[in-house]
């Protein structure tokens, strides 16, 4: 897996990256100049994605993804046009044949109306109730040798083990945002470290705008930084499901920790039940299967579905196309799609 292969010092850097807002931060956490993490992030940078996470709820979004029946004119259609509140699209395929998946970000409460108005067959929908991202650190799990980084499955149980005394839930209050809020979130997603003064050319507004709205508002919404594979080699969306509502909780926050990992969440409704979006290579599959069966509480673990890597499209956050003032409308998702399919 190609994001694994890092040197010593890359790694020093990554681990510093989740909880640093600049480049001056990560140095300090990493113990190297900010020139030399500049270099070293913008060289990692082609090899992997460093994103902002922020508490979507608290500004007012959902996260879920929608599986829906492939079809081709609809799957070209959601990979080449920003559509209000797709995030990202991509083609998978299950026992039953080919899928099409889109994570989105529709408004909190709305996810099935919003589902609804779609041109696809729904076939399920996974509205997070929790959710991890990969966060580089010293754990029991990953080993680096001076190039590489590899998981110890043999340690997953200690992992798990480590969690079952707590779970810590940071609560943020709703925040009220507008559009140039969402526009700034969309730039500091594609890239966690992009300046603020360099966001501001690129939505051509002052740097004291977008300082303001970042700072007032998209800062205390911020949970922390992120690392996502941006070359794949097998990636695959895993379900689990546990006997035990309280095991899925230490399940999910272990599996933070493992290099490759894109989402892993657990449903709403669904407290025994664990979905993971990976890139992992066969061989480790089947270790990632084995580890998860010594632990008691694993009911079932199956591989749902295989991604097909190129078809993966990431657009962003495009919630901002459906922000009228204080309220979220769907008149512009409905013109989207009434101009693409009126023919």
């Amino acid at each position: 897996m190609i994001l694994r292969a890092v040197s010593h010092s890359e790694y020093r850097i990554l681990k510093a990256i989740p909880f640093s807002s600049s480049f001056v931060e990560v140095a300090k956490r990493a113990g190297f100049s900010p020139s030399y993490v500049g270099y070293k992030i913008r060289k990692m940078e082609k090899l992997m994605w460093f994103r902002f996470l922020v508490d979507y709820k608290s500004i007012g979004l959902s996260s879920m993804y929608i599986n829906a029946k492939d079809v081709p004119s609809l799957n070209r259609f959601f990979s080449t046009n920003r559509v209000p509140f797709v995030k990202r699209v991509f083609k998978a395929w299950d026992r039953t044949g080919p899928k099409i998946f889109l994570e989105v970000n529709p408004p909190l409460g709305m996810e099935r109306r919003f589902a609804s108005l779609l041109p696809v067959s729904v076939e399920n929908l996974w509205i997070k109730e929790w959710e991890v991202k990969y966060v580089p650190s010293e754990n029991l799990l990953v080993k680096h040798d001076g190039g590489s980084l590899s998981i110890n499955w043999r340690n997953f149980l200690s992992k798990v083990n480590t969690f079952e005394s707590g779970f810590e839930v940071k609560m943020l209050a709703p925040i009220k945002i507008d559009k140039m809020d969402l526009l700034i979130l969309r730039e500091k997603e594609l890239f966690c470290f992009a300046s603020l003064s360099e966001i501001g050319r690129k939505l051509k507004v002052p740097q004291q705008v977008v300082s303001y709205h970042f700072r007032n508002h998209l800062k205390s919404a911020w949970l922390l930084n992120y690392v996502e594979p941006k070359l794949f080699s097998f990636p695959v969306i895993y379900r689990v499901k546990t006997n035990d509502d309280e095991a899925t909780l230490p399940l999910l926050q272990a599996f933070a920790c493992i290099p490759g990992l894109i989402d892993a969440f657990i449903p709403h409704n669904e407290d025994r039940v664990l979905i993971l979006i990976i890139d992992i290579n066969p061989e480790e599959l089947r270790e990632m299967h084995s580890a998860l069966h010594t632990l008691q509480n694993v009911k079932e673990s199956e591989l749902v579905a295989y991604i097909d890597p190129a078809s993966i499209t990431y657009h962003g956050l495009t919630a901002h196309l459906c922000l009228n003032g204080d309220t979220w409308s769907f008149n512009s998702l409905n013109e989207v799609l009434k101009e693409a399919f009126s023919s």
